[in-house]
């Protein structure tokens, strides 16, 4: 939700600046505003509610990763923080942003902090918010695999398919399955990459390096070649006898080669 001009001057003149404060034990507190925050997510709009002035940040996450949260190293806690900086600005200005850490070559900031920003968009029901950092995380991911060396890319996606990963980084399951699709993508298209280019070794490598992400693209590829070749065995199944407009008594067969004989019944 974009702010109108009218509630602008209105801060001005009442320096009302905020009504709300999030505590944050790593970082800056935000001061913010509860009607900002209520009209763009329902699930905010609700927390502010039981409370009157303040609030620690983290008890927004008062469910089954509050205790993940709460013996998190500090760089889990600032990439939340950093998350949720992203949700507040959104609810102010309507648009999402990560230009500060676009800049970087680590996996963790350039393209996982996307992954993060969407989940809490998930969390707090901001459906705007969840679209563009899907589209932003995608784009990220993409672009690092592309402009990456071999080596990076490979470690970048060993780690989104590890069974511990998925298991100790407290994203829920919409998260979950966007690393999961986009990473599949992401080691398609390297592989198919190093293919087209000759390079065939790293290829085979990364192929090794990801065994679970290599045996599902080809039991996919696999599936989609039976699908098609069942396909087009019915259309050929349907084209074998091909009735001539206006006799009934007579058909064409088509033959091997493709040509028509025609016969009388």
């Amino acid at each position: 939700m974009a702010l109108s001009m009218q509630f602008v001057r209105e801060l001005v003149r009442t320096r009302n600046f905020s009504d709300f404060t999030f505590k944050v034990p790593i970082g800056e507190d935000h001061e913010l505003h509860k009607v900002i925050l209520a009209a763009t997510s329902p699930v905010l709009g609700r927390f502010l509610l039981e409370h009157d002035k303040e609030a620690d940040l983290f008890e927004l996450f008062v469910d089954s990763s509050a205790e993940q949260i709460k013996h998190a190293d500090d760089f889990t806690k600032l990439a939340l923080c950093a998350g949720m900086s992203d949700v507040f600005a959104f609810c102010y200005l309507g648009d999402y942003k990560n230009s500060h850490r676009d800049g970087s070559s680590d996996f963790d900031v350039r393209v996982m902090s996307h992954l993060l920003t969407h989940d809490l968009a998930h969390r707090f029901q901001i459906g705007g918010l969840v679209e563009l950092t899907s589209c932003h995380f995608k784009k990220a991911f993409l672009w690092y695999c592309a402009n990456s060396t071999s080596e990076d890319v490979k470690v970048a996606l060993q780690e989104c398919s590890a069974p511990n990963f998925v298991k100790d980084s407290g994203l829920t399951g919409h998260a979950l399955n966007l690393l999961h699709d986009t990473a599949l993508a992401a080691f398609a298209n390297q592989v198919g990459a190093y293919k087209t280019n000759g390079r065939f070794r790293e290829a085979l490598e990364l192929m090794e390096a990801v065994p679970l992400a290599t045996a599902e693209l080809y039991s996919r590829r696999s599936i989609q070649a039976a699908d098609a070749e069942g396909s087009q065995e019915g259309d050929e199944e349907e084209d074998e006898y091909v009735e001539v407009e206006g006799d009934e008594d007579r058909e064409e067969v088509l033959q091997e080669d493709g040509t028509a004989r025609s016969g009388t019944q």
